[in-house]
C-alpha cells in the first residue's frame, strides 16, 4: 500500500446525497451486513473524483472532490486499472486514506473500492464500503463487484439522466 497522497476540496455549503444510490446501500447492507456506503464520481474532464452519496454526510461531504496523482494506488487500481482495491485492517486504511480518521471514526477499519464500470468499459466511479477489519472475504468481494456491474451501473445512469449535462459541474450532486 502506498501513503496517502492527495488533496481534497469540500464544498462551501451542505449538498444533499444523490438519491439514486440509496438502493446500493439498502441492497449492501442487505447482502454484506451493516456496512458504511460512500459512492465517488469519476469526472474525467477534471481528473478528480466527487463525492456523490454517503450515509455519514456530516463527517464525508457531499460534494467534495479528490485529485488523485497519477501514482495514487486508488487511482491506478480502481479508476484505470478498473480493480477492486482492498484496505482489509486499519494500517491499510490509515496508508491509503489521508482522512483515515473519519473512517475510523464511523467504524472502517477495513475498506473496500469497488469501480464501478458500464457497458462500454468507461469507469463511472467508485463504491467504497467500510466495515470493521476481518469480515469480509473474497466472496463478499465477487458479490460487491457483480452489485457494482449491475445496480452500481444503474444508479450511475440514472444520477447522470438527472442532471443532463450538468453532472460534471462543480456544484451539482
Amino acid at each position: 500500500m502506498g501513503v496517502a497522497n492527495y488533496s481534497t476540496v469540500e464544498p462551501t455549503s451542505p449538498l444533499p446525497s444523490a438519491p439514486e444510490f440509496e438502493i446500493i446501500k439498502v441492497l449492501a447492507n442487505k447482502e454484506f451486513g451493516p456496512c458504511n456506503v460512500t459512492v465517488l464520481a469519476w469526472l474525467p474532464s477534471r481528473s478528480v473524483l466527487k463525492r456523490i452519496y454517503t450515509m455519514h454526510p456530516d463527517i464525508f461531504p457531499i460534494g467534495a472532490e479528490h485529485s488523485l496523482p497519477e501514482d495514487h494506488l486508488l487511482k491506478r487500481e480502481v479508476i484505470i486499472g478498473q480493480k477492486p482495491l482492498m484496505s482489509r485492517n486499519a494500517e491499510e486504511v490509515k496508508a491509503m486514506f489521508t482522512a483515515y480518521e473519519k473512517s475510523f471514526q464511523v467504524g472502517n477499519t477495513s475498506v473496500f473500492n469497488i469501480p464501478v464500470v458500464d457497458n462500454n468499459g468507461n469507469t463511472l466511479g467508485s463504491f467504497n464500503l467500510g466495515t470493521t477489519a476481518g469480515r469480509w472475504n473474497d466472496g463478499t468481494l465477487q458479490s460487491m463487484l457483480r452489485l457494482a456491474s449491475q445496480e452500481g451501473v444503474k444508479a450511475f445512469v440514472e444520477w447522470k439522466a438527472r442532471l443532463g449535462d450538468t453532472w460534471e459541474g462543480s456544484s451539482t450532486v
